[in-house]
């Protein structure tokens, strides 16, 4: 260990001279490191060290505070309802609901009519199949929506009503025609209505579709057995040739005009001069001068008279000429023409030089009832009772003569039109159709026809179609199965209607898809209807062993059964056609020795039921399978069969009945009762409308979903009826 001097020492040998040399010192301490050397060359790599063991795992982390809550995103759009159809219905209605932002999902619709949910049977994004599932004793208005995701559409009204209660189709189908005039290609005529929603004007086109124009006003009266809605009906028609002029059921004088479809008053009505309100305005002419002649029967104290009504709108009775019940007047010139019914004649009136009127002459019809009358080139036509037509000429004298063919169509016409081209048309109130007799013809033919009775009904697509048969057959005229008095009637939802095939008694309609089937008892034949052509096709004739054919329908496999019988005598049989092989006509045996007709209907198990009603102890349903045929056996009845005339069968596979005046009714077959299918749908048919005309139904359908229709000349309408 190095010798430390002392401060001392160190301090004398600083101070000393030159003095002998000492001892060697301690070594110094050691020097600052050296700077670094150049970088030598790099060496070559080292081997790869072997892998280290793997380290322990480390601790979870703390969970990190929750984030601040972002904006609010977009919200789907909710859905919307755009239509509800039918906004009406029962518990057990299918009903339509379009519109947008639905779920293509059944399940994730939730739909609801007034909070209560409805079942969804179907489901696009933009229509929904619903049922409300929520039945009610009396009828009221409830709101529906859907909601989708949580989101929540607009409310749209339903009236949700009691199962089995009737209501009119809004349906433009015309009934009792009372006039007719041409204006170009187009023909127009009045359906006079008075107790009907039916009632207006209306207009057959070149293609033969019958669309109403105008819509009568209508009043609710108070009457005896209580309120009746009673209709401002067109009751006769003339034209200047650009526009119509119609007079009304409460006296009015009215004009359409053609080109814009707008109705406005040329007289309204006014007290006569026997205190009557309502004047029986029953005729109407035009002269060439431009002035009115209208047909009174309530002037004279009711012996009738002719309104003169001037272009300014003044008035004028004639009270001296068209006495006792005058009825229709047309105009040559200036010349008159007025039936007479109670005289049997015609009344000839011409403009005397101080601007009045003056009988020139007359004829007697040789016939009664004489009511409408035309000009028809230089000849005066008019119809009679019973249907006839005669004629005689303009000028003063001469004789009555037959004119037309009467066995073409049976009915008196109350309203006559003579078209440019010599054709005539008649509107035959009673008779209930348009006919027309071609220039140099004499058969009459069915151009336009409403609710006649129906005997027979089907639903093809969008569309009903009604064999109808003429009134002769239920009091309305004279009964004759031999003219060609039924037409097949289209009638679309849209209201458009028109006849699509006549014939003699058309009894039984059948579907097939683009076609119908249809038995004609007057011709004993069956024809397939091409229902956009109305080209008929014979499937059978009297030659296949047909002997008045009546009801009818098609089998699974296409096989056609109808009923095969005679109005006089029996036993009826049912015959099989089927699609492929030979006609039987006596395929099914055993019915009974009816006095009216025969039903047929077929069931979802092919069983076809057939049914003679009208009768007495013969009546009853008989079924028999459709596979096998033979002997039907009886399952219904006959007692309670004496009025019911007509059968159906629902798609659930129920038997139904409709009882003359006494409501449908529902068959439950094993326990042998029939039960009563909605006591209002009961009470309306019974009773009528409102105090209305009592049900003329002959026919019911049903629609897939169940909903009931019934066409119901009586009540001047087709009846929908809710499931």
């Amino acid at each position: 260990m190095p010798r430390i001097l002392s401060a001392a020492a160190v301090l004398a040998l600083a101070l000393s001279c030159t003095g002998p040399e000492g001892p060697a010192g301690d070594a110094g301490a050691p020097g600052a490191p050296g700077a670094a050397g150049p970088q030598g060359p790099t060496g070559p790599s080292g081997a790869t060290g072997a892998d280290g063991d793997a380290g322990d795992v480390g601790l979870t982390g703390a969970t990190g505070a929750t984030g601040s809550t972002g904006p609010t995103g977009p919200l789907a759009a909710p859905p919307h309802i755009l239509t509800v159809a039918p906004n009406w219905g029962s518990a057990n209605t299918l009903v339509r609901i379009t519109g947008q932002g639905f779920s293509t999902t059944p399940a994730n619709n939730r739909v609801t009519f007034d909070g209560a949910v409805a079942t969804v049977v179907s489901a696009t994004a933009t229509d929904l199949s619903v049922k409300a599932g929520s039945p009610v004793l009396s009828a009221r208005t409830v709101a529906v929506t859907v909601e989708v995701a949580q989101q929540v559409s607009n409310a749209a009204d339903f009236e949700l009503v009691p199962s089995g209660t009737p209501r009119a189709a809004d349906l433009a189908v015309p009934t009792n025609p009372s006039g007719a005039v041409s204006v170009g290609t187009d023909l127009y005529f009045a359906a006079q209505s008075v107790f009907g929603p039916v009632s207006g004007l209306y207009k057959l086109a070149l293609n033969g579709n019958q669309t109403r124009v105008h819509r009568s006003a209508s009043l609710e009266v108070n009457t005896p057995s209580g309120p009746m809605r009673v209709y401002d009906s067109p009751v006769a028609l003339t034209t200047d040739g650009t526009d119509v002029f119609f007079t009304t059921a409460f006296g009015s004088l009215r004009r359409y005009q053609v080109s814009s479809g707008v109705v406005s008053e040329v007289a309204g009505p006014s007290q006569n001069s026997n205190g009557s309100a309502f004047p029986a305005l029953s005729g109407v002419a035009r002269t060439t001068n431009g002035e009115f002649f209208v047909v009174d029967r309530n002037q004279n104290g009711g012996n009738g008279g002719v309104l003169r009504i001037f272009p300014t709108g003044q008035r004028e009775e004639i009270s001296d000429v068209a006495l006792n019940g005058g009825f229709g007047i047309a105009a040559s010139g200036t010349t008159l023409y007025v039936t007479v019914p109670d005289s049997d004649s015609v009344t000839q009136m011409t403009e005397a030089a101080d601007g009045g009127y003056v009988v020139a002459g007359s004829w007697t019809t040789g016939a009664t009832g004489a009511r409408g009358v035309a000009v028809v080139a230089t000849d005066v036509v008019v119809s009679t009772d019973g249907g006839t037509l005669q004629s005689a000429p303009t000028a003063t004298g001469g004789a009555m003569v037959a004119y037309g063919d009467p066995s073409g169509y049976l009915y008196q016409a109350d309203g006559l039109w003579p078209a440019t081209n010599g054709d005539l048309w008649l509107a035959q109130t009673r008779g209930g159709v348009v006919r027309k007799i071609a220039n140099g013809q004499a058969a009459a033919t069915i151009v336009a026809a409403g609710l006649r009775p129906a005997f027979a009904t089907a639903r093809l697509a969008s569309k009903w179609y009604l064999a109808t048969i003429g009134p002769a057959l239920f009091g309305g005229g004279p009964p004759s199965f031999t003219a060609k008095d039924s037409a097949l009637v289209e009638v679309g939802d849209d209201g458009i209607s028109r006849v699509i095939y006549r014939g003699g008694f058309l009894a039984g309609l059948a579907p097939s898809g683009s076609t119908l089937m249809v038995s004609d008892c007057t011709d004993s034949r069956i024809v397939s209807v091409d229902v956009a052509s109305g080209v008929a096709t014979p499937v059978l004739t009297s030659a296949d062993g047909l002997n008045c054919p009546l009801g009818l329908a098609l089998g699974g496999g296409g096989d056609l059964y109808y009923v095969n019988t005679t109005l006089a005598s029996g036993p009826a049989k049912v015959g099989r056609k089927p699609a492929v092989g030979s006609n039987d006509a006596s395929f099914i045996t055993g019915l009974p020795n009816d006095t009216v007709a025969l039903a047929l209907a077929l069931t979802p198990t092919q069983q076809v039921l057939t049914m003679g009603f009208g009768g007495g102890g013969s009546s009853g349903l008989f079924s028999c399978a459709a596979a096998s045929g033979g002997t039907a056996t009886q399952v219904f009845g006959p007692a309670p069969f004496v009025q019911v005339q007509a059968l159906g069968v629902s798609p659930s596979g129920t038997p139904f009945v409709l009882r003359w005046g006494n409501g449908v009714y529902s068959l439950d077959l094993a326990n042998g009762r029939m039960v009563p299918f909605g006591a209002t749908l009961v009470q309306s048919l019974a009773g009528g409308n409102g105090g209305g005309p009592s049900s003329q139904a002959l026919s019911f359908g049903f629609l897939t979903d169940g909903t009931l229709w019934i066409p119901d000349f009586g009540q001047q309408s087709v009846v929908l009826v809710s499931p």
